[in-house]
């Protein structure tokens, strides 16, 4: 598990490398999706595991400690292949499967 991850600045219009605060806190996974839910705070959710299981792990990331830390799962795991929204404090997520698993 890398314990960096890229931001990327459009002011300056440059991709930097970031070392998370607590990279201990973060499961692997692929096909998550995030979204932000208020300023420096994005929660990162869902996708698949080491082992291919979809899971219901969720994360908020604050952007300006660069820690992450485990919040409410969610109640059906899932990968997401489209994009969250916000809307009224709440986020929309539309799971789905990108594969056929057997």
């Amino acid at each position: 598990m890398a314990n960096e991850i890229e931001e990327y600045s459009a002011d300056m219009d440059i991709w930097l490398t970031i070392k998370l605060a607590l990279p201990n806190e973060w499961s692997p996974t692929e096909v998550c999706t995030g979204i932000q839910i208020d300023e420096g705070k994005l929660i990162i959710f869902g996708g698949s595991d080491i082992n291919v299981e979809d899971t219901s792990s969720c994360y908020e990331f604050d952007s300006e400690t660069y820690s992450i830390k485990k919040i409410a799962d969610l109640v059906i795991p899932h990968v997401f292949v489209n994009y969250p929204f916000f809307y009224g404090n709440q986020v929309f997520a539309l799971g789905n499967e990108y594969y056929v698993k057997q």
